[in-house]
């Protein structure tokens, strides 16, 4: 995993000579053991390193995992609270490649208020560091 983990090649591949197709089945693969992982740390664990694989696969093309999107959405739209979690598990991992992304197509996004009451307590994030930084 690991290795999988690391930039690509010259042509694309995280393994040298490893076929794009097996990359695929490997991807597929992560996704139905989260959803059918029944131990939460292992489910943890998994979701940790599809967070890690996504964000090495998106940071050279967007398009490199299209069934990750959708995955997210249902896993957060269903009513089994293990997938919530899995869910924003894997967000979690790309929150901050989401943000670098998100501010380059969008510098409004520089200056955030997100409230979110927790108990008597409201958070809030004030700026995305990634956006405020001089190019």
């Amino acid at each position: 995993m690991q290795q999988m983990t690391k930039d690509p090649g010259p042509e694309g591949s995280h393994i040298p000579g490893m076929p794009q197709t097996t990359m695929d089945q490997i991807k597929q693969q992560l996704l139905m053991c989260i959803e059918r992982e029944p131990m939460r740390n292992t489910q943890k664990k998994v979701c940790d390193a599809v967070g890690q694989l996504a964000v090495n696969l998106l940071a050279h093309n967007l398009q490199a995992w299209p069934e990750l999107g959708p995955f997210i959405l249902g896993a957060t739209s269903g009513g089994n609270p293990q997938l919530h979690e899995a869910a924003f598990t894997i967000l979690n991992a790309l929150a901050e490649f989401i943000a670098e992304k998100w501010c380059v197509h969008a510098p409004s996004l520089g200056l955030m208020r997100l409230h979110a009451n927790r108990r008597t307590h409201e958070h809030e994030i004030l700026r995305c560091r990634t956006c405020l930084s001089p190019p």
